[in-house]
């Protein structure tokens, strides 16, 4: 297959002591090979609008999956163009069976880890972190073989993880820190214009409730003893909440946004980290099987 572009992140020189030194990490790659795709963006907003749909969303997981795989076939390009791209459905779909079944047993251990105050919140923390550091790579291998057994290899995912720690956690730590870091803002910012707007609306409505009370403690008299009276501001407060769900969906929208850009970017992470440092995984078998079906 004919590569659109080689981001220059991907090129690697050799040191004197033999080992292969890259220009740059493997987030940092990955971030070069989103942002030299023509028109990222208007693609990431799309897939934003998937991740509002459940099920749909499972395409988007299984997008960025097909997308990372493609650096251990040697094949460095862009963004695929369709994003109901072959086989995305369903390799997101095996990721959600195989993250749901890892987060119910992290959940349990959590749980017990949990028991032991203080200490035990930061163990079941850092327990998620630790599992998240080797499943991105699980993920991938999942992929790469197309097999959901391979989503639960996590001996090999492990084996595969120890090799360059430092690196796996700076996959899933740095995006996910970003990630949170930006959709908080969006959060607060969002929260703050609602205040403003509909907050504001809303008590505007209320006040004068209030004054023909001449009261707190006779307004509350009258919410509870006038069906009339709550009637009234009942649909103030419905109106209010209606006027929340423009805010709610801009504000979801951006969020998402940033979700799917870290996304794509942990996942091609990921890629890149089996592309350099899991080069036995193409000496297998099966891996051959793969190569002829491309």
């Amino acid at each position: 297959m004919t590569s659109t572009f080689v981001p220059v992140a991907a090129t690697a020189s050799s040191a004197p002591t033999g080992q292969i030194v890259y220009e740059k990490g493997c987030v940092s790659a990955a971030w070069d090979d989103v942002k030299a795709t023509k028109g990222w963006f208007g693609k990431v907003c799309l897939m934003a609008l998937m991740y509002f749909v459940p099920v749909l969303n499972w395409v988007v997981d299984g997008y960025a999956l097909r997308w990372a795989r493609q650096l251990s076939l040697g094949q460095v390009e862009g963004l695929p163009k369709k994003i109901f791209c072959d086989r995305a459905f369903v390799n997101g779909a095996m990721k959600f069976l195989v993250s749901l079944v890892v987060a119910i047993a992290v959940s349990i251990v959590s749980s017990i880890i949990g028991l032991v105050p203080f200490v035990g919140a930061l163990a079941g923390i850092a327990l998620g972190i630790f599992v998240d550091m080797f499943m991105n790579i699980a993920y991938v291998r999942m992929s790469l073989f197309d097999e959901l057994g391979e989503g639960f290899n996590i001996k090999e995912a492990f084996n595969s993880m120890k090799k360059e720690p430092g690196k796996a956690f700076m996959i899933e730590f740095m995006p996910s820190l970003i990630l949170f870091l930006t959709v908080s803002a969006v959060v607060f910012i969002a929260a703050f214009l609602c205040i403003l707007t509909t907050g504001l609306a809303v008590w505007s409505a209320v006040y004068p409730m209030i004054e023909a009370a001449g009261s707190y403690e006779y307004f509350s008299y009258l919410l509870e003893n006038d069906p009339e009276f709550l009637s009234q501001f009942i649909t103030i407060l419905l109106s209010g909440f209606i006027g929340l769900i423009p805010w709610i969906l801009i504000g979801g929208f951006f969020a998402n946004i940033f979700v799917v850009t870290c996304l794509l970017v942990q996942t091609r992470a990921a890629g890149h980290y089996v592309a350099r440092y899991c080069a036995e995984w193409r000496e297998e078998p099966k891996f051959r099987a793969v190569i002829y079906n491309e």
